[in-house]
C-alpha cells in the first residue's frame, strides 16, 4: 500500500508541474499574462500533448 501512496504522491507532483508549465507557455507564447487561465480548453490540450510525448518517451526507453 505503501508503493501505491508514493506512486500517487509522485503522479500528483507531475501532474502540477504540467498544469504549471502549461499555463506559463501558453502565456509566454500567446504574450498576454492571464491568457491561459483563461481558456482551459488550451491548458487541456497542453498537458494531452505532455503526456503523449511523455509516454512517447517512456516507451523509447524501453
Amino acid at each position: 500500500m505503501a508503493t501505491h501512496a508514493a506512486a500517487l504522491g509522485h503522479a500528483k507532483e507531475i501532474a502540477g508541474k504540467a498544469f504549471s508549465e502549461a499555463i506559463q507557455n501558453i502565456d509566454k507564447a500567446v504574450g498576454t499574462p492571464g491568457y491561459a487561465a483563461n481558456h482551459p480548453e488550451l491548458i487541456r490540450a497542453y498537458i494531452e500533448l505532455f503526456l503523449a510525448v511523455y509516454q512517447t518517451d517512456r516507451a523509447a526507453e524501453k
